[in-house]
């Protein structure tokens, strides 16, 4: 069970993710709200930052959502599709707040 901080902050992270969501990511049968833009909409050059690995050949998006929202639901390679378009999970990173963010390549 967890402490109601947590629960808090997981009720916080879905309202702000309902309030900033500009695309229904559509994955394993369920829609969830997500952030969703390029990764260069958000400052990030492909390839670079830590942990990010070797530069990336291919064009590259993210979707941003309530970890608790894509907790167990999301995998890496898992297919989805954001408005109609397939895409591949390539990467899953979840920061220490809760917040989850997916890497995302075209299918």
């Amino acid at each position: 069970m967890p402490t109601p901080f947590a629960a808090l902050e997981t009720r916080v992270h879905r309202a702000v993710a309902s309030h900033l969501a500009n695309a229904e990511l559509v994955c394993g049968g369920l829609s969830i709200p997500v952030v969703f833009g390029d990764i260069e909409d958000h400052g990030e050059a492909i390839g670079s930052g830590p942990g990010s690995g070797p530069p990336r050949n291919f064009r590259e998006w993210q979707a941003g959502a309530a970890a608790a929202d894509l907790a167990g639901l999301v995998a890496v390679d898992a297919p989805c599709s954001i408005r109609g378009v397939g895409y591949v999970v390539t990467r899953s990173v979840t920061d220490p707040r809760g917040w989850t963010t997916l890497t995302l390549r075209r299918a």
